[in-house]
C-alpha cells in the first residue's frame, strides 16, 4: 500500500511538472547549437590567418579540429589542401636553401641557414658540415698529403672527400713530375702520363716524350716519324735548341723531296730562292730546274730561254744534258725554218704560178678555120692587177672551099697545115665581175711554125702574130676572145694577103 501510494504521488507530480520542464530543455539545445557554429567560424578565421602568415602546420591542426566538429565542411577541406601544398613548398624551399649553403661551402653560408631555419630537419647536418668545413680548411692551409689524409680520417661526413683525394693525387703527380721531367727515359715519362692522366703536367710530359721520340727517330734517319713527333711537340710549345734545328732540317728535307719530284717550274724557282748557296739542297734543286727548263725548250724558245736553262745547271752532267736539249732544239729550229721557207716558196709559187690546159681554141675568118689545144702557164694570181702568160699550142688549119652558112655545107674541107705556136702575153685585170672572177684585157705575141700538108697553098713555115684579147678569168678558169693578126712579112700564105688575120675564142683550165 505504501509503495502504491508513492508511485501514484510521483505520477501526479510528474504530470504537473511537465509543462515547466519542456521549455527549459528547448532553450538549452538552441544555446548549444549557437556555440558550435561560432566555434567553426572562429576556427576557419584562425586557419586563414595562419595560412596568410605561411604557418601551415598551425593552420593544419586548426582545420583538423574543425573537421571533428563538422566533418563535411567544404571550406575546411579546401584550406587543408592548400596547407598541404604550402607545407610541401616550404620543405622544398628549405631543402634548396640548405643545398645552396652546402654548395657555397662556407661557414657563414651554413650559419645563415641555421639562423633562418632553426627548426629545420637539416640543421644538424648543417652544423656537421660547419665542423667538416673547418677540418677541410685546415687541411687546405697545410696542403700536404698528411693533412688531407687527416681530414679523410677525422671527418664525419667527408663532404670534401673527392677534393681531398684529387689534392693528394695532384701533390703526388707534382712530386713524380719533378722526378722525371728532366729524364730521358721514355718509359718513365710514359708511365707518368698513364698514371696521372688528369694531371696538369700531362701536356708537358707529352711534350717531353715527343721530343725524346723525335730525336731518337732523327738519329736513325727516320725523318717521317721524327717529323711527326717533333712537329707535335712544336705545336704545343715552340721548340728551341737542337730539337728546333732538327725540325727545321726535316722540314727542308720534306720540302726538298716534294720539290725535287715536282715538275712545277715556278714552285721550284720559289724554293730555290729561299735557299742559300751553301745549302745542301741548292745544287740538286738548281740542276732539277735546269733539266725541266731544258726539256721544255721548243723551236719557238728564245736564246735567252736556252741561256737560262744552261745557267741553272751546276755540274758537268747536267750541263751536258741541257746542251743536248739546246742542240736538238736548234737543229729542229733550223729544219723547221728551212721547211717553212720551202713551204712559203711553194705557197708563193702555188698562188702565183699555175699550170693550165688550154682546153680548146678556135678561130675563123675568110674561110680559114683553125682549132687546137695546148699548155698554158700563168704567172701571178688571178686577182693581181697584171698576169704574165706563156705556153705551147697545137693548131690545125683548114680551108673551107665554096660558099655556105654552116661548116658541113661547104663543098670541101682542105687541110692547110699543122701548126705549133708559143704564145707570150700580158693580162690586165680591170675589175671584178663576181666574187671569184675578173674582167681583163691583154694581148699575146705568138711565135709559130707551120707544117704544110696541102697542095693548094704556099704555106709560110715561120709565123709571128699578135693577139689583142679580152675575157674573164678566175683562179682556175680563163675564157677570152681574141683578134689574131699576122705580121705582113710573115703571112701564113705567101702572096695571099687576105688570110693574115682571124677572130677566135679559147677556154683554159688551170690546176
Amino acid at each position: 500500500m505504501k509503495y502504491k501510494f508513492a508511485i501514484i504521488l510521483l505520477l501526479i507530480l510528474g504530470i504537473s511538472g511537465i509543462p515547466n520542464i519542456m521549455p527549459a530543455s528547448a532553450s538549452t539545445s538552441s544555446m548549444q547549437q549557437f556555440d558550435k557554429s561560432t566555434m567553426i567560424k572562429k576556427k576557419l578565421a584562425d586557419a586563414q590567418k595562419y595560412i596568410a602568415n605561411e604557418d601551415y602546420i598551425a593552420a593544419q591542426k586548426t582545420l583538423n579540429s574543425l573537421l571533428k566538429l563538422d566533418p563535411n565542411n567544404t571550406k575546411a577541406k579546401e584550406l587543408l589542401e592548400e596547407c598541404e601544398s604550402g607545407i610541401k613548398k616550404q620543405k622544398q624551399k628549405v631543402l634548396q636553401a640548405y643545398q645552396d649553403a652546402c654548395k657555397a661551402g662556407t661557414v657563414s653560408a651554413l650559419q645563415n641557414f641555421i639562423t633562418i631555419y632553426p627548426t629545420s630537419e637539416y640543421v644538424t647536418n648543417a652544423k656537421s658540415r660547419i665542423d667538416d668545413y673547418k677540418l677541410w680548411q685546415k687541411a687546405k692551409e697545410q696542403n700536404t698529403i698528411t693533412s688531407y689524409n687527416s681530414y679523410l680520417s677525422q671527418s664525419a661526413i667527408l663532404a670534401f672527400k673527392d677534393d681531398a683525394k684529387d689534392a693528394i693525387t695532384t701533390i703526388q703527380s707534382e712530386i713524380e713530375w719533378n722526378n722525371c721531367k728532366a729524364s730521358n727515359d721514355e718509359d718513365k715519362i710514359n708511365s707518368f702520363i698513364q698514371t696521372y692522366s688528369s694531371s696538369k703536367y700531362v701536356k708537358q710530359a707529352k711534350y717531353r716524350l715527343n721530343i725524346l721520340k723525335g730525336e731518337r727517330y732523327y738519329a736513325s734517319n727516320n725523318y717521317t716519324l721524327a717529323y711527326t713527333y717533333l712537329n707535335d711537340a712544336n705545336n704545343f710549345q715552340t721548340l728551341t735548341g737542337v730539337p728546333a734545328s732538327h725540325l727545321k732540317s726535316i722540314i727542308e728535307i720534306r720540302e726538298f723531296e716534294s720539290i725535287i719530284s715536282s715538275s712545277d717550274v715556278s714552285k721550284i724557282k720559289s724554293f730555290l730562292n729561299t735557299l742559300s748557296i751553301s745549302s745542301p739542297f741548292y745544287v740538286p734543286t738548281s740542276n732539277r730546274l735546269a733539266i725541266l727548263l731544258g726539256s721544255a725548250l721548243s723551236t719557238i724558245s728564245s736564246d735567252n730561254s736556252m741561256d737560262e736553262a744552261l745557267a741553272y745547271a751546276k755540274d758537268d752532267e747536267t750541263k751536258a744534258a741541257v746542251k743536248r736539249y739546246i742542240s736538238k732544239v736548234k737543229a729542229d729550229k733550223a729544219y723547221y725554218e728551212h721547211q717553212r721557207k720551202v713551204s712559203a716558196r711553194k705557197a708563193w709559187w702555188k698562188n702565183r704560178f699555175m699550170f693550165g690546159w688550154n682546153t680548146f681554141h678556135i678561130d675563123y675568118l675568110d674561110n680559114i678555120i683553125s682549132a687546137g689545144t695546148g699548155l698554158r702557164f700563168r704567172f701571178g694570181r688571178w686577182s693581181d692587177p697584171v698576169n704574165l702568160l706563156f705556153g705551147a699550142e697545137y693548131s690545125y688549119l683548114m680551108y673551107l672551099k665554096g660558099d655556105a652558112d654552116y661548116f658541113w655545107e661547104y663543098e670541101s674541107v682542105l687541110t692547110i697545115a699543122h701548126s705549133i705556136g708559143v704564145p707570150v702575153g700580158l693580162r690586165f685585170n680591170l675589175f671584178k665581175t663576181g666574187r671569184y672572177s675578173k674582167f681583163y684585157i691583154g694581148g699575146n705575141t705568138t711565135f709559130g711554125f707551120n707544117i704544110s700538108e696541102g697542095k693548094y697553098f704556099d704555106v709560110n713555115k715561120n709565123t709571128l702574130a699578135i693577139e689583142p684579147l679580152l675575157g674573164f678569168s678566175s683562179k682556175n678558169l680563163d675564157f677570152g676572145i681574141y683578134y689574131k693578126r699576122y705580121f705582113k712579112d710573115k703571112e701564113v700564105f705567101k702572096h695571099i694577103d687576105k688570110f693574115n688575120q682571124r677572130i677566135g675564142c679559147f677556154l683554159t683550165w688551170f690546176f
